[in-house]
Order: C-alpha cells, then sequence, then structure tokens
C-alpha cells in the first residue's frame, strides 16, 4: 500500500511539472520587457 502511494505522488508530481507553461521574454535597448511569448512543448 505504501509503495502505491508513493508511486502516484510521484506520478501526480510529474504531470504537474509538465503542465506548466514556460515563457519567453523580449527587451529593447533600455532594457524594458516589450513581448511575452508562451513556448509550446513539443512531444
Amino acid at each position: 500500500m505504501k509503495k502505491l502511494v508513493v508511486f502516484f505522488l510521484v506520478a501526480l508530481a510529474a504531470l504537474t511539472v509538465r503542465a506548466q507553461q514556460k515563457l519567453t521574454y523580449a527587451y529593447d535597448a533600455a532594457g524594458n520587457r516589450v513581448s511575452r511569448t508562451i513556448v509550446l512543448g513539443t512531444r
């Protein structure tokens, strides 16, 4: 039973990490953020 609980916790953690979005930012010469782009993961 303990192994099953640990397995589900690890699986849940892996899915949570996978669901996060990656963002990239572009800046102008003065250091102001001018755009934000969501990078979609490929499988």
